[in-house]
């Protein structure tokens, strides 16, 4: 294995709570008009890598890289998209969906892609009805 393994997701999860665990069991979810934010958190693994002590390295001794892209859609528009490093052979991420004046999200149709480097990619959709 070597660093530019492929990065794999798992344990994917749309809530409008930042510490809610509970993953997704399709690929749709719906939220009630009113909400501010919703998360994505979703756990990764760069190829066999586990977590180790030095989260720097991976299991062969060779260094992480990798990035996982996350795109942000409403009504098919793009609302947001951010690259992220990730310094870890294996772990979980959370990222926010949230209007930049703090009023609630509009309604309507969503989707976020998450396309991790070397991995396939993941999309989801939701509504805020």
């Amino acid at each position: 294995m070597h660093g530019d393994a492929a990065i794999s997701i798992h344990d994917v999860t749309l809530s409008t709570d930042p510490v809610s665990t509970r993953v997704l069991t399709g690929s749709a979810s719906r939220f009630r008009q009113g909400v501010r934010q919703i998360f994505l958190r979703f756990g990764y693994r760069q190829g066999n890598a586990l977590p180790l002590r030095d989260n720097s390295l991976l299991e062969d001794g060779s260094p992480v890289s990798g990035d996982v892209q996350v795109v942000w859609k409403m009504d098919g528009r793009v609302a947001s998209a951010e690259t992220y490093s990730l310094s870890a052979p294996a772990g979980s991420c959370v990222y926010c969906l949230v209007r930049e004046d703090g009023l609630p999200l509009p309604n309507g149709r969503y989707s976020v892609g998450i396309y991790p480097s070397g991995g396939s990619p993941s999309e989801f959709t939701f509504e805020i009805f």
